[in-house]
């Protein structure tokens, strides 16, 4: 957290971190450090959704802003454009369709959507007619997510 808290005190600029925390420890080391602005965790990297939730409540707590990190593609293959599961183990696939990818442009803002009803799971970019990914899956039980 040292480097983190020499960027903050180089700039004007509001310091974000967190796509490749693991564990809540990692996360409240850095709510701790306070010079963050925002926090992106990402449900890839950390052990799955319940691990994520932990993170932005923390941070919530803290006054701290959430931007959550999402790996949508441009180009669709077995590692990106897909929907994962982790649950404390490697990646497992679990996208059951996607599209060739996400086409993001350079500096754009882009509406993303996830949404779960009972045990599907879909993934809407943009234009929000058609979902970007497809997957089914019972493992947990009711998921979070909050629109800030």
């Amino acid at each position: 957290m040292d480097d983190l808290k020499a960027v903050a005190a180089s700039t004007s600029i509001p310091i974000s971190t967190g796509e490749h925390f693991e564990t809540i420890e990692q996360a409240a080391s850095a709510v701790a450090s306070g010079v963050l602005s925002f926090i992106q965790p990402e449900v890839a990297w950390n052990c799955g959704i319940l691990e994520t939730i932990k993170m932005t409540s923390l941070a919530e707590g803290m006054g701290i802003r959430i931007a959550t990190h999402v790996h949508l593609a441009s180009k669709t293959d077995p590692e990106a454009n897909q929907i994962f599961i982790v649950n404390e183990k490697p990646f497992t696939k679990i996208s059951t369709q996607t599209t060739a990818g996400s086409h993001w442009g350079q500096n754009q803002w882009h509406r993303v959507r996830v949404q779960r009803i009972g045990s599907k799971i879909s993934v809407w970019f943009d234009d929000m007619t058609t979902p970007a990914m497809l997957a089914e899956d019972a493992s947990f039980g009711a998921v979070y997510c909050r629109e800030l």
